[in-house]
C-alpha cells in the first residue's frame, strides 16, 4: 500500500513569473491545488522536502495548508530547461477510493547472464504508467534481468506488476535489452525511447491560469 508523505504549504498571494522566481529563490516553489470541482489554490511548498520525496517515490501526500490537510496527488512536475531543478508543480485532489494514472519509476535487479557472453544491458524505459488505487501506487516497478540472456529483450508484457495494477503502456514496447556493443550502437542511431511523464487530469487545462 502507498504511504502519504506529509508536506507543509502556504497560500500564495503573488502570481506571475517573476513573483515565483523570488519564491524560488527562498527555497519554497510554487504550485497549484485543483480538482474534485473545487477551487484551485495557489500555494507554494518547501523545495528540499518536495525534492526528497519525490526522489524517494512518492505520489501520494498529505498536504496540510493552514487548519486543512488534503489528500492530493503529484500530477504534474515541471523542470528547468537543464531538466535539474523543480520549478512548479500540480497537486490533485484524490479520494482513497479513486483510481488513477501516474508514471513510476522502472528499475533493473541483477547481472544477466548474456553479460558473461559479451552483451551489454540497455535500459530503454526507466519510467511507466500504470493506473490503480491511489492507495496501491508502487513506488516503483522491480525487473528481474537475472535470466536475460544475449540477444533476449524483456517487454512490458513481461513485467510482473503487483495485484491490482496494471499499465496502459504498449505491451510489446521494450523495457530493457541485453545486446552486443555493436548491436547497441546500431540501435541507438535508430533513435531513442522519449521519457513518459506524469499525466494530467481533465481540468489540468484550468489549472494553467494559477501557474501565471
Amino acid at each position: 500500500m502507498a504511504k502519504s508523505a506529509q508536506i507543509q504549504a502556504q497560500p500564495r498571494q503573488q502570481l506571475g513569473t517573476r513573483a515565483n522566481r523570488r519564491l524560488r529563490q527562498t527555497g519554497v516553489l510554487p504550485g497549484v491545488i485543483y480538482g474534485h470541482k473545487e477551487a484551485i489554490v495557489p500555494i507554494t511548498v518547501p523545495s528540499k522536502q518536495l525534492a526528497g520525496a519525490l526522489e524517494h517515490g512518492a505520489h501520494l501526500f498529505d498536504l496540510n495548508l493552514g487548519d486543512k490537510s488534503e489528500k492530493v496527488l503529484v500530477k504534474e512536475v515541471q523542470y528547468d530547461h537543464l531538466g535539474k531543478d523543480i520549478i512548479h508543480v500540480d497537486f490533485a485532489r484524490v479520494s482513497l477510493d479513486e483510481r488513477v494514472e501516474v508514471t513510476v519509476a522502472i528499475e533493473l535487479k541483477g547481472e544477466p547472464v548474456g553479460e558473461k557472453e559479451g552483451g551489454v544491458l540497455q535500459q530503454i524505459m526507466n519510467e511507466i504508467e500504470v493506473e490503480c488505487l491511489v492507495t496501491e501506487i508502487p513506488d516503483m516497478i522491480v525487473v528481474d534481468v537475472s535470466e536475460l540472456k544475449l540477444d533476449d529483450e524483456i517487454r512490458v508484457k513481461d513485467l510482473k506488476l503487483p495485484a491490482g495494477v496494471k499499465t496502459t503502456a504498449d505491451e510489446d514496447q521494450v523495457v530493457c535489452s541485453c545486446h552486443t556493443v555493436q548491436e547497441e550502437v546500431e540501435s541507438a542511431t535508430e533513435g531513442t525511447a522519449e521519457p513518459e511523464v506524469i499525466g494530467k487530469v481533465a481540468d489540468d487545462e484550468t489549472a494553467e491560469e494559477a501557474k501565471k
